[in-house]
């Protein structure tokens, strides 16, 4: 796996030399950013001059840091300000909307988190509208479009309240890591003709979460959006290899 650079150091000095790949954070900006990190299981972050405070927030979050100073680097240069993207978005979003041919236009995220495929669609062109009941989350989220340079519609509030869904069309409704069956009818009804909906929660066999209602199977989510054509039902394996259920419909 590529290594991770996390460079501290002022925006002059990053820009006029870097670690190739490198992504440029302050401190203490970076404790909204998580959601701009790797998973902590993906391996060792190296840190060009950290603040002793980041590197114990680091640790603190589970990543394993390997320290560097910029006056001991004797490897490739690269200069400029643009700082590397250390994140992705949910890996089935982006394969499905980067091998497809489907056009950007109005996306909902219900349930959106830390925000990451909301930021990410955004950066693709979609106007978004992201909805999350945790203020926190909401908090991480809007850091993240910050750090990104996009602008995402993040709402507050609790998916199960009546006014909490807009009622304006949507090409494409999307709820991850989420299964809110009572929702899926207003899901479906949000789409303008031809949109589509992207859920994908944990499969029943999968060790946690540990209440079953917080999963599903394929083809219980197909079910539940019997009035759209199915483009896609099926079980993946999620980064740490649980598996998850998979179900994309499109609206006739």
């Amino acid at each position: 796996m590529k290594p991770c650079w996390l460079d501290f150091r002022s925006e002059a000095a990053f820009a006029a030399g870097h670690v190739p790949g490198s992504a440029h954070f302050s401190w203490p900006a970076l404790r909204l950013l998580q959601n701009a990190l790797p998973a902590p299981h993906v391996g060792t972050l190296h840190l060009m001059e950290p603040p002793s405070d980041a590197v114990d927030w680091l640790r603190a979050k589970g990543y394993a840091v390997q320290l560097h100073d910029w006056s001991a680097w004797t490897g490739p240069v690269e200069m400029g300000s643009d700082s590397a993207r250390l994140w992705q978005p949910t890996p089935a979003l982006q394969q499905w909307l980067e091998e497809g041919t489907l056009p950007v236009g109005r996306a909902l995220d219900l349930g959106c988190g830390g925000g990451r495929d909301a930021v990410w669609l955004a950066m693709q062109g979609w106007s978004v509208t992201a909805i999350d009941r945790e203020a926190r989350a909401l908090a991480r989220a809007e850091a993240l479009a910050r750090h990104e340079g996009v602008v995402v519609d993040f709402r507050a509030c609790n998916l199960r309240q009546p006014d909490c869904m807009p009622t304006d069309p949507f090409d494409l409704v999307l709820m991850v890591r989420m299964h809110l069956p009572e929702l899926f009818e207003t899901m479906a009804s949000r789409l303008a003709s031809g949109g589509h909906v992207f859920v994908l929660c944990f499969h029943p066999d999968a060790s946690k979460p540990a209440a079953a209602a917080h999963k599903a199977t394929p083809e219980q989510l197909q079910r539940g959006f019997a009035a759209l054509t199915p483009i896609t039902a099926k079980i993946i394996q999620s980064s740490d290899g649980r598996p998850m259920s998979l179900y994309i419909g499109r609206k006739p």
